[in-house]
């Protein structure tokens, strides 16, 4: 059976006449589909528009977005692949805030939200933010990846902030390479911030897929924003998780994505003009939210159903 490696990013193709190419060898044939980098939404990302043209016997495909479904094409979903890694992921450390920072986050490929918010901490906030990325401005073949297009779409005044991003090299500092996804290095720097600004590969369409990166800020014991699909939150919820309403808004999670990148950005706005007592005192008091999140992905008592409340694409 053929089988193609479908290639997404910042929810646009990477390897589209690749995928064209091998839909034309193999119409009137079964196939088999690998949804590689992360869990997009196939509908948004145009993938269905294509495969329909075809009269495959067969199309089943592998994804790690929970949501995802079709009418005719066999869906395998394998989306809690990272609440299940606990194996790569030593915590015998103290996770205690040590109150220098505010905000913290760790962005490796540079979408739209990630540009923002990160551009956006080091230009109002440099003095309460821990900002780690890899962005490399210098680099022509990784230039092409920087998704600033949809960024100045979205919100033209992140724009300006870009630059600063262009002087961070934070990153090399402690070792935030590709492949080391829960290294204890990295999981020890948790204890310079307190609230972890998580920005998921994918933000548009119907997908829910937790990564590595919300799994580090639970394990970490850390309070989180999360820049992910739609109603990114209540699936989170869905399958036992607790999220952070009672301490701030949370009703960017219901939005639209252009929408949403704004809202997080006025919450940042909301937390970051908080005096630092009244910091420390949401600390206190969303403790037990935190150890709920820690306790139910240290025993993998999170719930394996999920129930779509959506169907915009």
């Amino acid at each position: 059976m053929a089988r193609f490696e479908l290639a997404l990013e910042n929810d646009r193709w990477l390897n589209l006449p690749d995928f064209i190419e091998f839909c034309l060898a193999y119409k009137n044939q079964d196939i088999i589909i690998d949804v590689i980098n992360e869990g997009h939404c196939l509908r948004y990302c145009g993938v269905y528009d294509i495969l329909e043209k075809f009269n495959f016997l067969s199309v089943k495909i592998y994804t790690s977005n929970a949501l995802e479904e079709h009418a005719v094409f066999q869906i395998e979903k394998r989306w809690d692949i990272w609440l299940n890694n606990m194996k790569l992921f030593d915590n015998n450390f103290d996770h205690a805030w040590n109150q220098k920072k505010i905000f913290g986050c760790f962005y490796g490929r540079p979408s739209a939200p990630r540009l923002g918010i990160a551009a956006h901490l080091l230009s109002h906030y440099s003095e309460k933010s821990f900002v780690v990325t890899k962005f490399d401005f210098f680099k022509e073949d990784e230039r092409q990846h920087f998704d600033i297009e949809r960024l100045f779409t979205w919100h033209p005044d992140s724009i300006k902030n870009l630059f600063l991003l262009q002087m961070n090299d934070t990153g090399k500092s402690i070792g935030y390479m590709k492949g080391r996804y829960l290294s204890n290095e990295l999981s020890k720097e948790y204890t310079n911030f307190l609230i972890d600004i998580v920005s998921e590969p994918s933000c548009s369409g119907n997908a829910f897929y937790p990564t590595e990166k919300i799994v580090r800020a639970i394990l970490c014991k850390r309070p989180f924003i999360v820049m992910g699909n739609k109603n990114y939150l209540l699936y989170l919820r869905q399958i036992g998780f607790k999220t952070f309403y009672e301490f701030w808004d949370e009703d960017y999670d219901g939005v639209d994505e252009n929408l949403r990148y704004i809202k997080i950005l006025k919450l940042i706005d909301q937390i970051g003009s908080l005096d630092f007592t009244k910091i420390k005192r949401l600390y206190e008091n969303m403790q037990h939210i935190i150890e709920h999140n820690y306790q139910l992905l240290k025993t993998r008592s999170y719930q394996g159903i999920i129930t779509k409340v959506s169907d915009d694409y």
